[in-house]
């Protein structure tokens, strides 16, 4: 019997299995009410991959407060999904701006420990960082414009971003990770935010430096990018892209795109939250899970996984069903 690290990796290396490797989670209100319709239910799930990722802590500006200081100085509001309430960079210019030091030793704590507790699962270090989302953090949505407007200042705060994330992975480089990890939201479902031939220009080329020095480790690229990112596929496979996340099927033909790209990328998600968990019926969602592991586990390549953790809109119904179809699936050859 095949352990979990070796089911992934099959899957990796596009062979296909009669049980498609999975991941699942469950925010916490609907993993309590989990607790009161199945009791013992984490204990059923087979965890395929061991994640570790830096973080930058964020302390209560206030006693009581909803309101939330991290390191780079962004305050966050609390909430189901933290918001951004204010942006410390209010101006296009980093003087007197300190950035975090990302090199502290003990911001690695229990990486060197992934391999030792995890020797049966697939390992994956994650940056914490990247370049849209960081950078509408630091600036506010409006400071989007400074890629039109202030090109110099967006190429300065970019190259300063990638500084920091080379910096993060010439650490991760060095554990026994599989994989190494960014995620950067650069899509909304419409398509590439900033445009797909802005996004070649400021993004592209720092991307692939990123890419390039994790291949230099031996290790896997990962990019977590929600939205439509069908139109720069194409120029994340060509700089150096191995697995992609999330396929959210709301915005995206994911069919489609493991038609087209399936042979060049290990492909993880394509259960929608948006739509399927909320508002279908538990039939459809058998059928969409049954749909996945059918043609995007078609000759591998394919991680069954929901594009975002279960939330508080969906049913207990349908909590339950998404639970049976990925943990309790069926062996491929009784699809």
């Amino acid at each position: 019997m095949s352990t979990p690290r070796q089911n992934f990796l099959a899957a990796l290396h596009h062979e296909e299995t009669e049980i498609t490797p999975y991941g699942i989670g469950f925010l916490e209100e609907p993993a309590e009410r989990m607790d009161r319709l199945r009791p013992g239910w984490r204990d059923e799930i087979v965890q395929y991959k061991a994640g570790w990722a830096l973080r930058f802590p964020r302390e209560q500006v206030e006693p009581d407060s909803d309101f939330y200081r991290d390191e780079f100085g962004c305050i966050w509001q609390k909430g189901t999904i933290w918001h951004i309430h204010e942006v410390p960079l209010k101006e296009p210019s980093l003087d007197g701006y300190a950035w975090p030091d990302v090199t502290r030793p003990e911001r690695y704590d229990g990486l060197d420990e992934i391999a030792v507790n995890h020797p049966d699962k697939f390992r994956a270090g994650y940056t914490g960082l990247a370049f849209f989302e960081k950078y509408w953090q630091l600036r506010g949505w409006e400071g989007l414009y400074d890629f039109a407007a202030d090109g110099a200042f967006a190429e300065s705060l970019l190259d300063k971003l990638l500084e920091l994330q080379l910096q993060v992975v010439d650490r991760l480089g060095k554990a026994e990770v599989d994989c190494i990890g960014f995620s950067d939201d650069q899509s909304d479902q419409r398509g590439v935010t900033i445009g797909a031939p802005r996004w070649r220009q400021m993004l592209k080329p720092r991307f692939k430096t990123l890419f390039d020095r994790v291949r230099s480790y031996g290790k896997l690229t990962f990019l977590h990018c929600c939205g439509n990112v069908m139109e720069i596929v194409p120029d994340l496979i060509e700089i150096g892209l191995d697995y992609l996340n999330p396929l959210q099927p709301e915005c995206m033909d994911v069919f489609e795109l493991k038609r087209q790209y399936g042979k060049d990328l290990l492909l993880e998600g394509g259960i929608g939250t948006q739509r399927l968990l909320p508002f279908g019926a538990p039939e459809q969602i058998h059928e969409a899970v049954r749909k996945c592991r059918l043609e995007l586990g078609k000759d591998g390549g394919y991680i069954l996984a929901l594009t975002k953790a279960v939330r508080p809109e969906t049913p207990d119904e349908n909590m339950l069903a998404v639970f049976d179809a990925v943990v309790h699936q069926p062996p491929r050859s009784e699809l």
